[in-house]
């Protein structure tokens, strides 16, 4: 069922895979671009979050 929504947004159309090969290849799409964007979602937040490193002016003694 999930295969059905999830084609409309790759195909922008009302799509029925037929037979298991088809099925196959829409979820394993969707799944491809979910882990994808979740790789990028935890990068994006590690670069936001990362410790900036602060230069302290030397004092001379």
């Amino acid at each position: 069922m999930i295969a059905h929504h999830i084609a409309v947004e790759f195909f922008g159309r009302e799509y029925s895979p037929h037979g298991m090969v088809e099925h196959t290849v829409v979820v394993g799409g969707a799944l491809l671009v979910l882990v994808l964007a979740g790789i990028g979602l935890v990068t994006a937040i590690r670069w936001i979050a990362k410790p900036r490193q602060r230069q302290f002016p030397q004092v001379a003694s």
